[in-house]
């Protein structure tokens, strides 16, 4: 299920106030001499254009964003969109930090300011309505249905088999395994981002699901009554016995605690995910994405709901 798009639209850059071109013609001169010198072979003296173009902030995005667009210089405009892009990173970064500073979190808003670092300025709203979509569907699926296993069987049917929900074998840390506009895409990622999913559909139904936080594998739990079912959405919705799980924890040298089989706060699943992007981008090089959502993980290692289990 690809996320519907607005027709017509696209999505737009985060902008923080606005940006006015109040600049006198000796300072727009200066920042089009600034933005030119990108083109220069010197790392060094690149270095020194991209701390002054961040010194003048707001007032060098006209003459970044016209060099971005230019066809004078491919070298320009490729320079001038990456600091455009990595300008956009920081304010998302500063969002995302905002967030983790608050009293509580909500996972699935929390994952999606996530995945504005991932893009900047891309647009989430197609992929909430996505999941709206889904969680619609499978509550009509299950509204005849008594309460109990019927139901998880029915959100492992409609989850795995009809969508094709599963998990990502090829390239396991890549970022749009983690990221969850693109596992709800690609019906592919990583058992922590597949879990969620399965979760935010689950609630929409009128399904109690949250997230086991197995190490190593994000199993997801869901309610009937005094009962529970264990799913494993990475295995395609697979219903886990205890014993499995036991069996997983021995395979893996963990000792089996009764804390793994207790709901995750949100705020303890948003901890993780971001882990899984500071992994991902370590393994790929990009060390100042790492740097910048380690700020964040300082943030939320010293929340007081990170290490609450739900019950």
């Amino acid at each position: 299920m690809r996320p519907e798009t607005e027709r017509g639209t696209q999505p737009t850059r985060p902008d923080p106030g606005g940006v006015r071109d109040v600049r006198s013609p000796h300072q727009g001169a200066r920042t089009r001499a600034l933005v030119a010198l990108l083109a220069d072979d010197s790392p060094a003296t690149r270095a020194k254009v991209r701390a002054e173009l961040a010194r003048l902030r707001k007032a060098a995005l006209p003459a970044l964003r016209q060099a971005a667009r230019s066809d004078e210089s491919t070298t320009v405009r490729c320079r001038a969109r990456q600091v455009l892009i990595d300008r956009d990173r920081q304010f998302s970064v500063r969002r995302i930090a905002r967030y983790a500073a608050r009293p509580s979190h909500d996972l699935e808003s929390a994952l999606f300011l996530l995945d504005a670092h991932r893009g900047p300025g891309s647009d989430m709203r197609p992929y909430k309505r996505a999941l709206d979509a889904m969680g619609a569907e499978l509550e009509r699926r299950v509204a005849g249905l008594p309460p109990g296993g019927a139901r998880v069987r029915e959100l492992v049917q409609y989850m795995s088999q009809d969508i094709g929900f599963g998990g990502a074998l090829d390239d396991y840390h890549h970022p749009d395994n983690i990221h969850l506009s693109r596992a709800i895409e690609r019906r592919s990622g990583m058992p922590l981002t597949l879990s969620a999913i399965y979760a935010f559909v689950a609630r929409r139904a009128g399904l109690p699901a949250g997230l086991l936080p197995f190490p190593g594998h994000v199993l997801l739990s869901v309610e009937q009554g005094a009962k529970r079912k264990i799913v494993d959405p990475f295995g395609h919705g697979r219903i886990v016995s205890r014993g499995a799980c036991r069996k997983y924890l021995a395979q893996n040298g963990f000792p089996s605690r009764a804390e793994w089989y207790v709901v995750a706060s949100d705020t303890a699943m948003f901890l993780r995910h971001i882990l899984n992007l500071v992994k991902s981008c370590r393994s790929r090089g990009r060390g100042g994405d790492a740097r910048q959502l380690e700020g964040v993980l300082s943030i939320l290692a010293d929340h007081p709901l990170q290490s609450l289990q739900v019950r």
